[in-house]
């Protein structure tokens, strides 16, 4: 047995998977050995081969003869985490730290699967245990600054990262973390992804990135100008060009949100596009250093929100890719999930993070709404203006829900900018203020309705 096991890490250590099954599998069933040590071979291969389901089978095989090792639970626990089903991967890590309560992995694991599910501050609480068990792993405190981020504790976790980096330049989990959280700039997220292709030549998802960093550059310039051109053709001569204009909507949303990564570029794209509504709506009379303050602030509002619509974007399909993921390792869930679910989901993300500055995100959100409502109704009135104006009443009307005082003063601004106020309507603007407020119940309620069916 002692031969085997010498070959068996020499063979795992080389990365050959599929030799150590051969003769891990073998010797599990041909001799009456040690058997506890050969399931644990079989099952990390299986996992390292992304052969989950296979992992999990021989994970309930292991714990039908040994229960009461801790260490069948917790690689039970990691297999259901990496095909999703976080609910079962917490029953089991529980499990184990009721029969290990002080192994750092554990704890540590249990962090990741309850940062997957947003329990933030619980993942704090298990990755500090951890830290206190063991301070020497790099991965224990590259989770503590994921953890940290997600608490609105970015200048903290960056440290964290860049203090990890300093001592292991090549640590491909720090490169990833750094690129992935704390890197906007797309040239400096390109530098950290050639790192990480320069350790990982095999990386699929750093070499998607970079492609896409390249051909973001190559070719949303161009179609930005051909965008900014039929805007033109469309406000010049809108009798002969009037049906360019779902066009000219589409590709503005489009590429504000995609160019939203880099706003030296979408900045002026936008500004450009809203001055050329203000010059010929003026009559062409040039545009007056009002408008041309107006115009500035317009598009810096809009690449805000085409901010947060890229955010979204790449979080439901992150998302939608992790469903895809648990159909196929579970064979369940039907494409109703996928499209609806995921969603609701990914909405209570974002909750999260808007909730953590309410107070200053709330108010501010409402003040800029009754702004615009204002330009658009009595100054400045056009299709991108009335769009953005109804998206941000919309949202801030379902943020204001959670403190309802908040809500009805909103909805009472809104009134008042749009229709006056005498005081003989008091009471009946204020009635319809609480009715108009309620009406934001049914979005923020339609989005926990589904919640049963998480995993």
């Amino acid at each position: 047995m002692d031969n085997i096991e010498k070959k068996l890490d020499v063979l795992f250590e080389l990365g050959k998977y599929r030799e150590v099954l051969e003769l891990a599998y073998e010797t599990l069933y041909s001799s009456k050995s040690e058997k506890e040590l050969l399931y644990q071979y079989i099952i990390l291969s299986h996992m390292n081969l992304e052969e989950y389901k296979k992992a999990l089978e021989m994970c309930d095989e292991a714990l039908g003869e040994y229960p009461s090792t801790s260490a069948y639970l917790y690689l039970r626990s990691k297999n259901f985490y990496y095909i999703s089903s976080y609910k079962k991967a917490i029953s089991d890590i529980e499990e184990a730290l009721e029969i290990s309560p002080n192994e750092p992995q554990y704890l540590a694991h249990f962090a990741k699967v309850l940062l997957m599910q947003n329990d933030y501050i619980q993942a704090k609480e298990m990755i500090e245990r951890a830290l206190e068990l063991d301070s020497s792993e790099s991965e224990y405190h590259l989770t503590l600054a994921v953890v940290l981020s997600m608490l609105d504790g970015e200048k903290v976790a960056r440290e964290i990262v860049d203090e990890v980096l300093a001592k292991e330049p090549h640590n491909l989990q720090a490169l990833d973390i750094k690129q992935k959280y704390f890197t906007s700039k797309l040239k400096e997220k390109k530098s950290l992804l050639q790192n990480l292709l320069f350790l990982d030549p095999f990386d699929k998802k750093s070499q998607k990135d970079i492609k896409f960093i390249k051909y973001y550059y190559t070719f949303l310039p161009p179609l930005m100008a051909f965008v900014l051109f039929m805007t033109y053709l469309l406000q010049s001569q809108r009798r002969e060009f009037g049906f360019l204009e779902p066009f000219v909507f589409v590709g503005f949303a489009v590429l504000g949100t995609l160019g939203s990564k880099d706003w030296r570029l979408n900045v002026p794209f936008i500004a450009t596009l809203v001055s050329y509504d203000a010059y010929f709506n003026v009559g062409r009379h040039g545009i007056s250093f009002g408008e041309v303050f107006y115009i500035v602030f317009q598009a810096v509002l809009f690449q805000y929100v085409f901010m947060g619509a890229y955010k979204l974007w790449g979080g439901l399909r992150h998302k939608f890719e992790t469903r895809l993921e648990q159909q196929q390792n579970n064979k369940k869930n039907p494409i109703l999930y996928f499209l609806f679910i995921a969603s609701f989901e990914k909405y209570e993300v974002i909750e999260q993070e808007v909730m953590k500055r309410y107070y200053i995100t709330v108010p501010t959100l409402a003040l800029t709404s009754l702004l615009l409502i204002y330009v658009n109704m009595y100054q400045y009135e056009h299709l991108y203006l009335k769009v953005f104006v109804v998206l941000l009443f919309i949202y801030t009307g379902i943020r204001a829900y959670r403190v309802f005082w908040i809500l009805v003063l909103y909805i009472f601004g809104v009134i008042f900018v749009t229709n006056g106020f005498v005081c003989e309507g008091c009471f009946l603007t204020l009635m319809l203020s609480v009715i108009a407020a309620t009406v934001f119940v049914i979005p923020y309620k339609v989005t926990r309705r589904f919640s049963w069916m998480k995993d």
